[in-house]
């Protein structure tokens, strides 16, 4: 077989979409008569295999580009800010999905107006809090470079706050090849409002009004 005919028995959509090959001179053993589609191991069509068998991985795919932080988050921060006034401090969050939310918690530390020492192993809390963020003195609001080095290479993602908002962000992710790459992604700060249900508003009795008329006798 030549080496074009060996191509077009390999390269099954090649063919041209008709019961006769241009390449072989004789009907297209990929060819499907009667539906007219590319055959692919029977009676599997192409458009079967893209959708079911190549595109259709069956993960579970999390958009990491975009981090989003709850304001309750950011509420948290203000108040810790408030507590050590010019100096640095951290807290560790809850991580669910891209979404950075409550609970918190506040690792025993010692903080300076240029450091944060812990005195606590922050690396088991990474498996419970996956989400750290620390306080820069104002103006600072980008990641120093010991930063990159340490906290954020130990925490899925970190958070850097300065100035009363989240003002950098790095997305850690391990490799295969056993380094750590740090992705720098978008910052959404997400104001939500509790929500009440039909089963809170089910127990409001709403009674009618009475309509009351004044009767002027003569």
């Amino acid at each position: 077989m030549s080496e074009i005919e060996m191509f077009c028995y390999r390269a099954y959509l090649w063919c041209t979409p008709t019961q006769f090959c241009e390449h072989l001179k004789e009907p297209c053993p990929h060819y499907d008569a009667v539906c007219g589609h590319d055959k692919i191991d029977g009676d599997t069509t192409s458009e079967s295999i893209s959708t079911s068998t190549v595109f259709n991985s069956g993960l579970n795919v999390v958009d990491m580009s975009t981090i989003y932080v709850d304001c309750a988050v950011l509420s948290v921060m203000n108040q810790l800010s408030r507590h050590v006034g010019s100096y640095e401090v951290a807290a560790l969050f809850n991580l669910s999905g891209n979404r950075v939310t409550l609970p918190f918690y506040v690792p025993k530390q010692t903080v300076s107006a240029a450091s944060v020492d812990y005195e606590e192993p922050i690396a088991e809390l990474a498996q419970q809090y996956p989400v750290h963020i620390h306080k820069h003195p104002s103006g600072t609001s980008k990641f120093s470079h010991n930063d990159l080095e340490t906290t954020c290479v130990h925490f899925k993602v970190t958070l850097l706050y300065s100035d009363s908002e989240i003002t950098d962000a790095r997305v850690s992710i391990k490799g295969d090849d056993g380094n750590v790459y740090l992705i720098e992604p978008n910052i959404e700060i997400v104001h939500s409002e509790p929500t009440i249900t039909r089963d809170d508003t089910s127990k409001i009795i709403i009674q009618p009004v009475t309509k009351t008329y004044n009767y002027n006798k003569n």
